[in-house]
């Protein structure tokens, strides 16, 4: 399977298309009614209650994407994380060593193995 298709590969999931529709539908749905409000409703409030509904308005289009969306993620991201550790470490092969390393530094550390300790230096104070 070529580059191409294991990236497609998540649109061909189980749900993942009504997901889809679902998020375009709430966010046009979301930007009319804000289009509607400022012109025609929005001038009889107070600026304190455009902001409040501005902010609930918001809060309810993240809990209708968050509430769609959070059990296709439970189902699904184990194989995101595959994808985003293949591509890391993709990545820091096509790395160019920065100017402060050492060219020899192919394969930089990945943060897992043990730092040697740090020598400590006895120094005698002079008085």
């Amino acid at each position: 399977m070529d580059e191409k298709h294991k990236r497609m590969k998540h649109m061909d999931m189980r749900g993942f298309g009504w997901r889809v529709a679902l998020s375009i539908l709430v966010s046009m749905g979301w930007l009319a009614f804000l289009i509607i409000w400022l012109f025609f409703y929005a001038g009889s409030f107070s600026i304190y209650q455009n902001i409040a509904i501005l902010i609930v308005s918001i809060l309810v289009v993240g809990a209708i994407m968050g509430a769609s969306w959070a059990s296709w993620g439970m189902r699904h991201g184990h194989g995101w994380e595959r994808c985003a550790e293949e591509e890391k470490a993709k990545g820091r092969r096509n790395q160019r060593p920065k100017a402060t390393e050492s060219p020899s530094n192919e394969n930089p550390p990945s943060g897992h193995e043990k730092k040697p300790a740090a020598k400590k230096r006895n120094r005698k104070r002079k008085r």
